[in-house]
């Protein structure tokens, strides 16, 4: 099963609960940081027509054969197609809008900091916490021991605490203007990053644990992003059947 289908499969499925699982290392991979992004490549993202040929999988499957055959106008429609139909998972619409800010397609001012995800990276032991929230209500948890908890299902415990991270992260965003260059790696040392994910592109501000986390708008992501961490950690104990083996994952 490939990634995308593990992770972030577009197909809705019946509720699930909370479900932990183990990496062979504790580090999120390139890859995987692409797709917590919401900047996979088209090419990568359109691969996930293999879980369903529903929308929008099939509009980005046109949108990158457009571009293969050089038809620049006919992708960007198929992908503006997917950003003005509601519905939608978040990470759909970060990867559409990342496909057509490469194009030269910005969005509207009144849309360009829609929050639609935010990533908190924490440093330590050598390796990075990560915790993602998107607007759909879902999230993911990778340790950097190893394992991690994807949470599909809503309820209104995980709701309350993703849309605290969520409305502490767009006071942030609205001070703060977007990344320009290509998506940064990882914080090292002893190194926080707060990441608003929005069509205008990424959005971060990052330094030291302790700056941060006493810091008048940083401060309350980060409290936020590790309140959601315990919950999941907490909702994946609560439902130890849903934990597949190393072996499964």
């Amino acid at each position: 099963m490939s990634l995308l289908s593990r992770l972030f499969g577009g197909a809705k499925k019946a509720a699930t609960p909370p479900t932990e699982k183990r990496t062979s290392g504790s580090m999120v991979t390139p890859e995987l940081r692409d797709i917590l992004f919401g900047e996979a490549p088209l090419n990568v993202w359109a691969s996930g027509r293999s879980i369903s040929t529903k929308e929008p999988w099939e509009s980005f499957v046109v949108a990158n054969s457009s571009l293969t055959l050089e038809d620049r106008t006919a992708a960007i429609q198929s992908l503006k197609s997917i950003v003005i139909s509601p519905g939608f998972d978040s990470r759909h619409y970060l990867e559409a809008w990342s496909a057509l800010r490469s194009l030269g397609v910005q969005p509207e001012e009144s849309n360009a900091k829609t929050l639609y995800g935010v990533v908190v990276e924490v440093a330590l032991s050598g390796s990075v916490d990560t915790v993602a929230a998107y607007a759909d209500f879902s999230a993911r948890y990778f340790n950097h021991a190893g394992p991690f908890v994807i949470l599909d299902e809503r309820s209104p415990e995980s709701d309350s605490a993703i849309q605290k991270l969520l409305d502490a992260a767009t006071s942030v965003v609205r001070e703060i203007g977007p990344w320009t260059d290509p998506l940064p790696g990882p914080p090292t040392g002893k190194m926080a990053r707060i990441s608003m994910l929005t069509p205008s592109g990424l959005h971060f501000g990052q330094g030291p644990f302790d700056a941060i986390s006493q810091d008048p708008l940083g401060g309350p992501v980060l409290a936020s992003g590790f309140e959601l961490m315990k919950l999941l950690m907490e909702l994946s104990r609560r439902n130890p059947a849903s934990r597949p083996s190393p072996a499964a994952s």
